[in-house]
């Protein structure tokens, strides 16, 4: 799973089914779902990967110690 904070200003970013990527609305940042890393736009870093537990049907972050 990655960060669903853009790399370039801060905002929240989506997974658009339209075109198969994660997009950022603030200027159409986009970046490859299974890697995290930018394929088009401004941002300058790809996501950051975040861990995921699943439990059931719910997905929780793991935060780190």
């Amino acid at each position: 799973a990655y960060s669903a904070i853009c790399t370039h200003l801060g905002c929240i970013v989506a997974f658009d089914e339209t075109n198969g990527n994660i997009a950022c609305p603030c200027h159409d940042g986009r970046f490859n779902p299974t890697t995290g890393a930018v394929v088009s736009g401004p941002p300058p870093a790809p996501l950051s990967p975040v861990t995921v537990s699943v439990e059931e049907d719910q997905i929780f972050l793991v935060q780190a110690s």
